[in-house]
């Protein structure tokens, strides 16, 4: 087995830091076999750096630089695996801690049985497309972000909900009025709809 470990160092230039990062092998395993030759495994394509070893404080030479005119790449589209792991890493985008925790105790959004299954229904009522390995928004469901709030878009109202439920299993809250609130909750989200569409027409 090849291990390696994942490394990175800021490096303050001119009044700037920049970041490096990269790897270094700690143990080449079953490449010692191809120390002094090709490994036909090797992906000629692959683009780890392997860092020095460096320690806070060194001071290094700065032998070239150079700057690069170039465009902002848009994020890639969701193919259904990574927008899987998307659904269940979702704490990852959220900056609240609290809600970062609820999401990620609570496995992101829907379950491992659930979450192929939103996608298919999603795409059923032709809210999302799909365009070879791609999916993305159709033009039904980027009318629909604009009419729903802000608040049922955002994965903080999942943790919320995670919150709730939490406080009902441990006793602190009940089913009943669990269910009470989500009641008021869903008339005040729809209430806000409609003025959102009656606001565009």
């Amino acid at each position: 087995m090849v291990r390696c470990s994942i490394s990175g160092a800021s490096v303050l230039l001119g009044g700037e830091t920049f970041i490096g990062k990269g790897k270094t092998v700690t143990s080449l395993g079953w490449k010692v076999v191809y120390q002094n030759q090709t490994d036909p495994d090797t992906d000629k394509t692959e683009s780890d750096q392997i860092l020095p070893s460096v320690k806070s404080g060194d001071i290094l030479k700065v032998l070239k630089t150079e700057t690069k005119n170039e465009l902002t790449k848009p994020p890639a589209y969701f193919t259904e695996g990574t927008l899987i792991a998307a659904m269940e890493k979702i704490h990852t985008v959220v900056d609240n801690p609290e809600y970062k925790k609820y999401l990620k105790e609570g496995d992101g959004i829907g379950t491992p049985a659930t979450r192929a299954v939103i996608i298919s229904e999603l795409k059923r009522k032709g809210y999302l497309e799909t365009k070879g390995k791609k999916i993305c928004a159709s033009s039904d469901g980027i009318e629909l972000l604009k009419l729903v709030p802000e608040l049922a878009r955002n994965p903080i109202l999942t943790a919320v909900f995670e919150r709730k439920l939490r406080d009902v299993e441990s006793g602190k809250s009940t089913l009943g009025s669990f269910i009470e609130s989500q009641q008021k909750f869903i008339l005040q989200e729809i209430n806000k709809a409609k003025a959102i569409n009656n606001g565009l027409q």
